[in-house]
């Protein structure tokens, strides 16, 4: 079975929980999809997994941003198939490099300058900024192992703390918000 709309297949998206409504696809994807709305699920904010906190290090964020720079130029790079083997030979070199890196002392580590540049209304990241260098959230995401989008920034003097609300992409249904009304007799 398939949900259509207008002859066409839905996008059926879901989460795990919201940040107590569900998000727009016009928030999220910039695309106004009529089956894609906010709608509340105040429920959510009582749910295990509404927030949680990532901490990193500065020596851990260190090792994160170069590990990425790394990723970055491989991909760049890559564009052939003798651009992916030198690409390999250059990451396997780049191994003893990183070992090297590892007898840094904490002086050597360098604070980084990590900022949200934009959101949107509902405080889902657009924009964050690490030393100049301007990712989207999603990047982010991904980037330091976040559960969502919809997170702030906290400097420490020992590094950085990520705090996230929901878990997902708050696209879609909510399943915390779908059990909670079918425990209360939903259809």
């Amino acid at each position: 079975k398939v949900l259509r709309q207008e002859g066409s297949l839905i996008m059926a998206m879901y989460h795990e929980v919201s940040i107590g409504k569900t998000a727009s696809a016009n928030e999220i994807l910039e695309e106004d999809i009529s089956y894609l709305q906010s709608v509340e699920s105040s429920h959510d904010v009582e749910a295990k997994h509404y927030m949680n906190v990532v901490t990193y290090t500065w020596s851990e964020l260190q090792e994160i941003t170069a590990q990425a720079a790394a990723l970055d130029t491989i991909k760049e790079e890559a564009t052939s198939e003798a651009e992916v083997k030198s690409a390999e030979s250059t990451e396997a070199s780049g191994k003893n490099d990183k070992e090297t890196q590892d007898i840094t002392t904490e002086q050597q580590v360098k604070q980084q300058d990590i900022q949200v540049t934009e959101v949107t209304e509902n405080g889902f990241v657009k924009k964050i900024s690490v030393d100049g260098t301007i990712y989207t959230g999603e990047e982010a995401m991904e980037r330091y192992g976040l559960s969502s989008m919809n997170f702030y920034v906290e400097n420490t003097e020992e590094g950085v703390r990520f705090v996230c609300l929901g878990k997902g992409n708050c696209l879609g249904v909510s399943q915390y918000g779908a059990n909670w009304m079918a425990i209360q007799g939903s259809t």
